[in-house]
This record gives C-alpha cells, structure tokens and sequence, in this order.
C-alpha cells in the first residue's frame, strides 16, 4: 500500500515537473530513522502526513510529525 501511495506521490510531482523528488518506505518506529535517513542525503524538505488527532491525542500516543520537526534539522511540512 505504501508503494502504491508513493508512486503516486511521484507521479504527481512529475506532472508539476519538480525536480529532485524522491520517496522512500521503510518498516518500524518512524522518527528517528526519518530524520537519520535525511540528514545522510542532505535532504532539504521532510513532507508528512497528519492523523489529526489533535494535541492531547498526539501526546498521549506519541506523534511522528511532532518528533520528526523536533529532531529534524531541515525544514518539515505536515500536511493534513
């Protein structure tokens, strides 16, 4: 499923013809290995996605959004 999104994510990238567009899916917990992936390909932009579960919701089970901006030392934008 995550390969089907991505290749759409690509696709429409294409369309728009954006350069240097290029989406990765990896198994497990996801932050940390987000902002190591990025930081060892000089990425410029980390693009994720939001749950929406609101504050208390992401504090209570731990948001990846929330911890990617933290820990990231790039520019994040979370789309909802």
């Amino acid at each position: 499923m995550a390969r089907s999104v991505l290749t759409e994510v690509e696709n429409r990238a294409r369309s728009l013809d954006l350069a240097g567009v290029k989406t990765v899916a990896r198994e497990g917990q996801p932050a940390r290995p987000i902002v190591e992936y990025a930081k060892e390909h000089d990425v410029d932009l980390i693009v994720l996605g939001s749950r929406g579960l609101g504050d208390i919701g992401g504090m209570l089970l731990g948001s990846v959004s929330h911890k990617v901006g933290s820990l990231s030392e790039c520019s994040c934008l979370t789309a909802k």
